[in-house]
């Protein structure tokens, strides 16, 4: 019976658990991993090899929740592409591996097409940010407002980009980090 090892994914219909987060189990048969917390077993699984080239994601805003958002995905895998008026924030970020930019150009020109760019500045921030981000974004490029902006703003914007075949996003997040 096979075994999964820590550098490969465990995927049971569509869920996918990275098994080095499965802490404390070692070499658990595909056929019943049980998971850790919830204590519910997954039968059936087979084996994912980790692939090359994760999601690439650019984030602009990098306070408390932008900075630790993107440790976590850098943690998972992924390339983040950051960006903050705050070039220190940038650049500590930059030594846990993301990609640093020093502009909201610079910050284009490093991801690859098509964009997804997730934005984590205050409310009043969104539009003037967007002033200068929508014109060097391109058709199919997504962006997602992270913020806590009043909805009706958000819907706002996203029949502004329609047009130009941007796709706008609204994924408030709120709360601790």
């Amino acid at each position: 019976m096979p075994f999964a090892t820590s550098a490969e994914w465990i995927k049971c219909g569509r869920l996918k658990v990275r098994k080095s987060r499965v802490e404390g189990l070692g070499q658990v048969p595909l056929n019943v991993l049980q998971m850790t917390g919830a204590g519910a077993y997954i039968t059936g699984a087979t084996v994912l090899k980790r692939k090359e080239g994760h999601m690439e994601l650019g984030m602009i805003g990098l306070g408390r929740m932008g900075t630790n958002m993107v440790r976590r995905l850098l943690r998972a895998g992924h390339q983040c592409v950051v960006y903050d008026i705050h070039s220190e924030a940038v650049q500590a970020l930059a030594k846990d591996g993301a990609v640093g930019a020093t502009s909201l150009e610079d910050l284009t020109k490093k991801l690859k097409m098509p964009r997804a760019i997730w934005m984590m500045v205050p409310a009043a921030g969104v539009d003037p940010t967007l002033q200068t981000l929508i014109p060097l974004l391109e058709r199919d490029d997504v962006v997602i407002d992270g913020g806590n902006s009043y909805y009706h703003d958000d819907i706002r914007r996203a029949s502004e980009l329609r047009p130009k075949g941007i796709h706008y996003v609204d994924a408030g997040t709120s709360g601790g980090v």
